[in-house]
């Protein structure tokens, strides 16, 4: 397989570098740009549920949960109350409170309630011995650390857990 595309700068970079980063995927990877297309894919597929459509989808919380990590990227310092606030200044969110972004942000980060998260935590605990519990604090809030091997491999870990695989 051949290099990892590149991402190049600028909003929609920085929303594709989100989507990576809201997945705990490295973009440097070229076979997580796959994962991230199977997810997605798997996601398009879904059918709509009889009723009155959801205000906030699946699709929605992802983006929430990208658009969270971006803002969280430029400002580190910031708490997550503080991230909301300011996500609910763009105009993607003019119509949400604070409030209601940092609710939808508990809600991007249960399984039972973002499709998306519960099909990585099973992808997850199918390749590893990890505790689920572990597993799903992983990807709602883990870093992933970057670096060369010795022969000139870019390998990412996981900062704070050590994947036991199966």
């Amino acid at each position: 397989m051949s290099g990892a595309p590149k991402i190049p700068d600028g909003p929609d970079g920085r929303l594709v570098r989100g989507y990576f980063r809201a997945m705990n995927l490295d973009p440097l990877q070229p076979e997580h740009w796959f994962e991230l297309l199977k997810i997605l894919i798997d996601q398009s597929r879904n059918r709509a549920k009889a009723g009155a459509p959801k205000k906030w989808t699946t699709d929605k919380l992802v983006h929430l949960a990208a658009d969270f990590s971006c803002v969280q990227l430029d400002n580190p310092q910031k708490s997550d109350s503080d991230i909301c606030r300011l996500l609910a200044r763009r105009k993607l969110y003019a119509k949400q409170s604070w409030q209601t972004l940092r609710r939808r942000l508990y809600e991007a980060k249960d399984p039972k309630r973002n499709e998306l998260l519960a099909r990585l935590l099973d992808d997850l605990m199918a390749q590893y011995k990890n505790p689920r519990e572990e597993l799903l604090a992983f990807l709602t809030g883990g870093t992933l650390d970057v670096y060369e091997d010795d022969e000139g491999n870019i390998m990412t870990r996981p900062r704070g857990i050590e994947l036991v695989p199966k």
